[in-house]
């Protein structure tokens, strides 16, 4: 059995330093109620996201398209690469790991689809190497409820998450949501 992604020792130096950032991630997971004042204020949060301006800087994903954590580790790990590479599609690091998980390769689309948006009802923070003071801060930013990781699944919107991934019922069968969202973000730029 091989060891995960986060724990092999490649060899190379830069990669080595990538996968001890990207162990060092924090993620929180928000939950909230549909309230009318929070709609302008996710507006708020994404526009700053999008400008690079947001203190500190983090990436709000849509948690409801989350299956679980190893998606996002992957787009989280090809977003470090593109970084030590200096190849970032997008401006910002932390909006370059929304459109990794996205699997498009449009970046206003991607994050349209999975960043947050008024109607967004979980929110995913991350942010990479955050600091104590960070974590604090990444939690004010949230008007919400924090919710433990492990609940991601029961709250991902299947329907949802297959259609935006193009995912057929068969593929299912045989692998889970979470596997076909990861093959989609590691397959985009070979397609």
């Amino acid at each position: 059995m091989s060891e995960p992604i986060a724990s092999k020792k490649l060899g190379n130096e830069e990669e080595d330093d990538l996968l001890k950032l990207l162990r060092a991630k924090k993620w929180k997971i928000f939950g909230r109620k549909q309230v009318p004042e929070i709609s302008f204020f996710c507006r708020e949060l994404l526009d700053l996201m999008q400008a690079g301006t947001l203190e500190p800087e983090v990436a709000f994903l849509n948690a409801s398209l989350v299956p679980d954590v190893f998606p996002v580790l992957a787009a989280a790990h090809k977003t470090l690469v593109a970084k030590s590479r200096e190849s970032l599609t997008t401006r910002t690091l932390h909006s370059e790991l929304v459109y990794n998980y996205s699997g498009s390769k449009h970046i206003s689309e991607s994050l349209k689809r999975c960043g947050i948006s008024d109607t967004s009802t979980y929110v995913l923070v991350a942010r990479f190497g955050a600091s104590s003071d960070e974590t604090t801060a990444m939690g004010k930013l949230i008007k919400g409820k924090e919710i433990d990781l492990e609940e991601l699944q029961g709250r991902a919107n299947q329907a949802q998450i297959q259609k935006h991934y193009k995912i057929p019922g068969p593929e299912l069968v045989i692998s889970s949501v979470g596997d076909a969202i990861t093959c989609r973000i590691a397959a985009r730029d070979t397609l």
